[in-house]
């Protein structure tokens, strides 16, 4: 009977371990904190951020994680990983000021059957043109009476969404 090299069956067991990890990782983009997507807070501007992330660290832990700005918006991504305080570069009454934004495979699929389902239950819906620089079809937003003050957003799950542009800290 052979005797099993357990240094050989380590450094197998290691390299598929490796292997799987990385097709999860890369093919499924498979992540430990799934994107669930997030909460846009309009505010008034930078200042305002910052002051709000500010108080909010102090007084429940919820501060500032990095701010980015996927022009023309800015957004300060806060501790919880799903609330986004949100300014923009030119202020405008076209947009609410609020947005629930989802993660979801297909943004145009995802947006196209829910315009259909709002109309067909009385809603207005309207899917908006592309007005954020370098979305290319993973972000598409929905203006729709069904909200009061708030649009729907969806988007591809924040690494499928590309690089994060130019990406800060403002709070420090």
């Amino acid at each position: 009977m052979k005797k099993i090299n357990l240094r050989k069956v380590a450094v197998v067991a290691l390299v598929l371990y490796s292997l799987t990890l990385s097709y999860v990782h890369f093919v499924n983009n498979f992540t430990l904190l799934p994107d669930r997507g997030h909460r846009y807070y309009g505010v008034k501007n930078q200042k305002t951020a910052i002051l709000l992330a500010k108080i909010f660290d102090r007084e429940a832990g919820l501060g500032e994680r990095f701010t980015f700005s996927p022009r023309p918006s800015n957004q300060m991504l806060l501790k919880d990983n799903t609330t986004v305080l949100g300014w923009l570069d030119e202020p405008t009454n076209l947009l609410p000021p609020n947005a629930l934004s989802l993660a979801v495979d297909n943004p145009r699929q995802s947006a196209a059957r829910t315009v259909d389902t709002l109309i067909k239950n009385g809603y207005t819906a309207t899917i908006l043109p592309e007005i954020m620089t370098g979305t290319g079809g993973k972000l598409i937003m929905i203006l729709t009476d069904a909200f009061d003050g708030s649009m729907l957003v969806y988007r591809l799950s924040g690494m499928k969404m590309g690089p994060i542009p130019e990406k800060r800290m403002l709070t420090k």
